[in-house]
């Protein structure tokens, strides 16, 4: 082939014609928030500012880009145009006043069956029919069912503190608060989900706990995961068809079979009715119906209910695990809310009052969780995916688009919480402080937000 009077090979037109239109492809997104006049960092093809964020770490790059851009700018999730949203304002209608536009999780990709039934990843419909069954699963009379099964689980913890103590520093014995509270929390959701007694502080290479360290393990630089988020349209669905997880596939396997064994056996049990765990919950919402639209809906479906049971392991392992790790944490650094915690546990103790009702009444400990969980919030941001074209505050959200509220930076913030914000103080939990007790109210509606798709909770 002659073209301006070179003889050019096809081979060559081609090569040109695909590195064009590779970087057209990996571009093209990235002008989204310029062609709307706002600000936000620098994208680069096909990544995005996903160097960044792996470079600085998450939390540290979304603190320099709001100092450097505005509480409100753009970003990208992958090639996904993303809000950056740390206005209070403007969180309350997205968490609450508007909620109703910005129901679903933003999607990077295909989740690998039964893992796509999940209620973290469905949307519409098929959510709302997941969480309506899922609902009765957390009433106050099935939470007070489970509660002997937790505190099993936290009888094992103390007899493994105590063992330090008698212990001593003798023989190894260092208590290690984030392996300890792992233990517990792989106990008590054994317990809980499955009516499975397990013990993993006396025995740490117990399968559960084995896998669960492994599936926590994946990395932010797994070529597996960064080729997804530079290019999630194209590479989600081959992930799907094959089969391919961003998780260990043999971790996998353990958990989705286990759920299967159990539910068998549970479902062919003449005695499953004396079951007071998640799984048995479940069970029920298989036979139930629900009523939307006025027409009858089936039931959660076998894959349905492995896909809520692993979820459930998911959200709650390693994040609560970390929020006991960091209250210890605080009370150790702490010693006056320390011993505060204590006369209010050893009061509530000694008049046999620790059962469900009593942890209720546990106040100035439930405000340290609060504050610990303010300084330290188990999920770092919450995104969700804009559903009807809205305005708030003058700026145009279409459709199709995500807002991500970084959790973590409005925990801290002085304009929210005042000039001590970065100062552990439980008292600003406390009702009797009024201004804070409406701060603290909007920033926990922000939490729950990030927990209403997986808990059913009605935003």
């Amino acid at each position: 082939m002659h073209f301006v009077g070179y003889n050019v090979s096809n081979y060559l037109i081609g090569c040109v014609a695909f590195l064009t239109a590779a970087y057209v492809y990996g571009t093209w997104p990235y002008s989204y928030w310029r062609k709307r006049g706002i600000k936000g960092p620098q994208m680069y093809p096909f990544v995005g500012d996903l160097l960044s964020i792996v470079r600085h770490g998450f939390m540290k790059q979304t603190i320099d880009d709001i100092n450097k851009y505005g509480r409100v700018h753009g970003t990208f999730l992958t090639r996904i145009p993303t809000l950056v949203v740390a206005d209070i304002e403007m969180v309350r209608q997205v968490c609450i006043k508007q909620a109703d536009k910005f129901t679903d999780r933003t999607k990077l990709g295909n989740q690998p069956s039964p893992l796509d039934r999940g209620i973290t990843v469905l949307r519409g419909q098929e959510w709302r029919r997941v969480r309506n069954l899922m609902t009765p699963c957390f009433t106050s009379g099935r939470l007070r069912a489970m509660f002997p099964l937790i505190e099993d689980s936290a009888r094992d913890l103390v007899a493994q503190l105590s063992r330090y103590i008698e212990q001593g520093n003798h023989d190894g014995a260092v208590f290690q608060p984030k392996k300890d509270f792992s233990n517990y929390t792989m106990d008590a959701i054994a317990r809980t989900l499955f009516a499975i007694q397990i013990n993993t502080h006396a025995d740490p290479n117990n399968p559960f706990k084995v896998n669960a360290e492994m599936v926590f393990n994946v990395s932010l630089r797994s070529p597996k995961l960064i080729l997804l988020l530079m290019m999630p349209k194209i590479v989600g669905p081959i992930y799907k068809f094959f089969n391919v997880n961003l998780l260990p596939q043999s971790c996998m396997d353990f958990f989705i079979n286990s759920i299967r064994e159990n539910l068998k056996i549970r479902r062919q049990s003449p005695d499953s009715s004396k079951f007071n765990d998640f799984l048995a919950s479940c069970i029920t919402a298989v036979d139930q119906t629900e009523t939307i639209h006025d027409k009858q809906v089936k039931g959660l479906s076998e894959d349905e209910v492995v896909a809520q049971c692993f979820t459930f392991f998911l959200a709650g392992f390693e994040t609560t695990a970390n929020a006991m790790t960091f209250v210890a944490y605080l009370l150790a650094l702490h010693p006056e809310s320390q011993t505060r915690c204590f006369k209010e546990a050893q009061a509530a103790a000694s008049s046999g009052k620790l059962d469900y009702e009593g942890v209720q009444e546990l106040k100035y400990i439930g405000q340290c969780i609060d504050e610990a969980l303010r300084l330290y919030p188990p999920v770092v941001f919450v995104d969700r995916m804009c559903n009807t074209t809205t305005t708030i505050n003058g700026y145009e959200i279409e459709a199709g688009t995500s807002v991500r509220i970084p959790t973590h930076f409005l925990g801290t913030d002085p304009e929210v919480w005042g000039d001590d914000a970065a100062q552990f103080n439980p008292d600003r939990f406390s009702p009797e402080v009024a201004w804070v007790a409406i701060l603290s109210t909007l920033y926990l509606s922000v939490l729950a937000s990030a927990t209403a798709l997986v808990c059913g909770w009605r935003s």
